[in-house]
């Protein structure tokens, strides 16, 4: 090929005269593959590779999520936002037996799952949730044709360690009225959130709410009273006046109301005019916009900084809960991976790249890395127990 015929003004391209005389076949090209690296899996199949879109990452786990009820959706906003969304909507999002120990699942699967850091739980329809299933509570404790009441099974504990009895597991209400967990929960109120449902809000991390939104305990106008864990703890958030008038009385504080009780994080003013659905969006949308900006820190900081509360929370005083929180918490973070990276980011005046929660073990070994799945993907196994002096 000559100099002036790359230099002709003809287009350089397969119309170019300049290519008259080649033959254009169909040639092999290498093509690198991808192979999972589990040990079930065939050595002769192939990994179809989709590059995720922004607006539609797909997550990788170590482990799958446990098995869950058509009344329990997930979703994945972020590949760190679990998103759950309670799907009873014509039963006001009650939770049945079943649903709370399908929940205490799920919570422990978010716990252990190294690529996630913060879960949502919403509801679907003009209810957040609107506390227990009444109408099963009442069939389990209707006498039967022989003047029996239906009894509760014994108190045993299942392989996973849960004491399963007719109620719920030891989580609470919906696995989050009495959940220690490792890792932050916001409620996103999107309605009605009485009995078991304001019970779970007591003990979130966060809770933002529809101005729409409605909370209360109305237990004792039906003779049955708050037990899975809100009355002790509702003291510490709004004081003795406010609890014994929310417990004692059962009637409901509006959003505003609960948020100037302390009850709520932040309040989304929607028009009472808007579909429901349209409500729910609002919310979960400023739900996951906070959810983001937690993700975005250092997960150990994260996992740390909510244990330090948790104790303060619990009843540990100030200077017994910040020597529980530097020997058995703080010096598994310290001089860490992530601790590195945040000092060395800010010194540097550049964004950290986290890496999954990288805590110390009581021997100041870090959890074992353990290949998994399919590209090659790094995760963390989750080997460390995180207990407080108390439970040891």
């Amino acid at each position: 090929m000559s100099r002036e015929s790359l230099t002709s003004p003809v287009p350089f391209t397969l119309d170019n005269p300049v290519f008259a005389s080649y033959t254009l076949t169909r040639t092999g090209c290498p093509v690198l593959k991808f192979k999972t690296l589990s040990s079930s899996s065939n050595s002769s199949s192939r990994t179809r590779i989709k590059m995720p879109s922004k607006s539609s990452l797909t997550p990788t786990f170590s482990g799958p999520p446990p098995t869950l009820p058509s009344t329990i959706l997930l979703s994945f906003p972020e590949p760190s936002i679990l998103l759950i969304t309670l799907n009873r909507p014509k039963d006001l999002n009650c939770i049945s037996i079943p649903m709370h120990y399908a929940l205490h699942s799920l919570y422990t699967w978010y716990d252990a799952e190294p690529s996630l850091r913060i879960a949502v739980l919403t509801g679907i329809g003009r209810a957040f949730c609107a506390g227990a299933d009444l109408k099963e509570w009442h069939s389990d404790n209707t006498p039967s044709k022989s003047n029996t009441p239906a009894s509760p099974s014994t108190n045993k504990e299942d392989p996973e360690g849960v004491e399963r009895d007719r109620t719920i597991p030891l989580s609470g209400f919906g696995a989050l009225s009495r959940r220690g967990g490792k890792k932050p929960v916001i409620c996103a109120v999107n309605g009605i959130c009485f009995g078991g449902g304001c019970e779970m809000i007591i003990n979130a991390d966060l809770v933002i709410a529809s101005s729409t939104a409605v909370f209360g305990l109305p237990e004792a106008k039906i003779g049955v009273v708050a037990l899975a864990g809100a009355l002790t703890r509702l003291v510490r958030t709004v004081g003795r006046q406010r609890a014994m008038e929310m417990a004692l009385t059962g009637r409901p504080l509006v959003a505003e109301e609960a948020r100037e009780w302390g009850l709520v994080n932040h309040v989304v003013m929607v028009e009472r005019d808007i579909e429901q659905a349209e409500i729910s969006r609002r919310v979960v949308e400023k739900a996951i916009e906070v959810a983001k900006v937690i993700a975005g820190n250092s997960p150990d900081s994260v996992i740390v900084s909510r244990e330090g509360v948790k104790l303060g929370w619990e009843g540990v005083g100030a200077e017994e809960g910040t020597r529980l929180l530097m020997e058995n918490w703080y010096r598994r973070m310290d001089k860490g991976v992530n601790m590195r990276e945040g000092v060395a980011s800010f010194v540097e005046k550049r964004k950290p790249k986290w890496v999954a929660r990288q805590l110390q073990s009581r021997q100041g070994t870090p959890s074992r890395p353990a290949l998994d799945g399919q590209l090659c993907v790094v995760c963390v196994v989750d080997t460390l127990v995180f207990a407080t002096e108390k439970t040891i």
